[in-house]
């Protein structure tokens, strides 16, 4: 009897984490949306003041968050760029020459493409 209680327990403490692993890693997104309707006071906008549609009326009227795109966007074209020159290498010198080692360099690439995310 004591075997058919344990498989249930453990879906039940399974799911249970499941639950608190999914609102830990949602909780902040729900709060940001949240908050993006509140009225806006200032930069640190911590309490509820108002609903509003202030802060999406004209989103670009603040500098320093106009600022802070142009420097994201900035970051992710270069990023992107070393990350093309490094995978073009990469994959040149792993068609093209045979060394030791590139079995290794071959695993480290295909790693991240087959784990689960």
């Amino acid at each position: 009897m004591s075997g058919t209680t344990t498989p249930k327990r453990g879906k039940r403490l399974f799911t249970g984490l499941a639950i608190a692993i999914y609102l830990y890693l949602f909780a902040p997104i729900v709060w940001i949306v949240l908050f993006s309707f509140n009225k806006p006071q200032g930069k640190y906008n911590l309490q509820w003041q108002n609903f509003s549609f202030d802060a999406w009326a004209n989103p670009f009227r603040d500098a320093e968050l106009t600022q802070a795109l142009e420097r994201s966007l900035v970051v992710a074209l270069v990023s992107v760029a070393i990350a093309t020159l490094c995978g073009a290498a990469m994959a040149l010198a792993l068609s093209k020459y045979r060394f030791r080692g590139a079995s290794a360099v071959d695993l480290f690439l295909v790693i991240p493409l087959t784990a689960p995310e």
